[in-house]
């Protein structure tokens, strides 16, 4: 558990730091949200539910479901992000 607060606490601070400009380069946020996503999927999951006898329940799998669509939000959050230009005078406004 404590390792989950710090995981998403450094993802707050990678996405905060993107939005406000730190971070200029979001193909890096992009990796680092989407791989685990990937490594979630084919390493963790795929095997789990193809091995799996008896079948794990939905109940089973509400945990991972849920760190999944966490993962993929913020992937999606990122992904939403766009330049825009600033023109000289709305900088002072």
């Amino acid at each position: 558990m404590a390792l989950c607060c710090v995981l998403y606490t450094g993802a707050f601070v990678l996405c905060t730091a993107t939005v406000c400009g730190l971070i200029r380069v979001t193909t890096l946020v992009k990796l680092v949200f989407g791989l685990p996503f990937i490594y979630h999927i084919f390493v963790e999951d795929l095997p789990v539910l193809i091995k799996s006898n008896p079948p794990r329940t939905a109940v089973e799998w509400l945990p991972e479901i849920s760190v999944l669509l966490i993962i993929l939000s913020l992937l999606i959050t990122v992904c939403s992000f766009e330049k825009r230009k600033v023109s000289d005078n709305a900088r002072f406004v």
